[in-house]
This record gives C-alpha cells, structure tokens and sequence, in this order.
C-alpha cells in the first residue's frame, strides 16, 4: 500500500467512536510487517506504564536476569 494512501487512511480510522479497532485494521490491512512493528510498539508502551505505576508505589527497578 503506499505511504500516503496508509497515512491517509490511518487519519480517517482514528476519528470518533470505535477509533482503536479502525485503526487497527487498517495497520493489519497494510503491506509489510507493520502490524508486527505496531503490537512490538504497543507491548513496550503498556511495559512502561507499568514499570511507572510501580515505581510510583516505591517499587524500584531491578535489573532483568537472562
């Protein structure tokens, strides 16, 4: 799909009621591995305000054992 008729189309599904659900048919519906970058991106948003809300109840980080 190019780039501008996905960016266009991405503005269109973001407007008014059911917005999220729009908008993420059409990242599905597009060309590529975008749906894969978008569910790597939104994992990492929904980890962070997690690691925030605990830090905020005085939970420190701790480094990740491998």
């Amino acid at each position: 799909m190019e780039d501008t008729r996905l960016a266009e189309r991405l503005a269109r599904a973001r407007a008014g009621r059911g917005a999220f659900l729009r908008f993420k048919d059409a990242v599905a519906d597009a060309d590529g591995d975008l749906l894969v970058h978008f569910h790597g991106f939104s994992e990492e948003r929904r980890r962070g305000r997690a690691r925030e809300w605990l830090a905020g109840q005085g939970y420190p980080p701790v480094a990740r054992i491998s």
